[in-house]
């Protein structure tokens, strides 16, 4: 019984050491583009300010345009820093998915600040 309470917390250690590594990588991905993301999701909460929900679709092709421009800039200037993240044992798409719902959930906190305000 002992062995197996063990075992289980190593494998629950193993998971968090996991997981600690992932929003480390997941982090330190994220921070390349970081300021630029943060401005666009300012500009969008400035936009929805003056304009109300009549700018949603706007804010949310600019959001979705400004996403692709930042994957093919990250893609093609920081390719030989996928090989660190690979070597940790993480996917690159994982790591973009991650950050884009960062970056996302980031946008809806400013516009609901934004409307919030108006």
């Amino acid at each position: 019984m002992l062995i197996f309470l063990y075992i289980n917390g190593m494998n629950n250690y193993s998971s968090l050491q996991k997981i600690r590594t992932l929003c480390r990588a997941v982090f330190l991905f994220y921070k390349s583009y970081m300021i630029f993301a943060i401005v666009i999701s300012l500009w969008c909460a400035y936009l929805i300010s003056n304009d109300g929900f009549i700018a949603v679709k706007v804010i949310f092709w600019l959001k979705i345009s400004t996403s692709f421009i930042i994957y093919f800039f990250v893609k093609q200037y920081k390719k030989n820093e996928f090989y660190y993240y690979r070597n940790l044992g993480f996917s690159i798409t994982v790591l973009w998915i991650i950050s884009f719902g960062i970056d996302f959930i980031i946008l809806i906190l400013f516009l609901k600040q934004a409307y919030a305000i108006k």
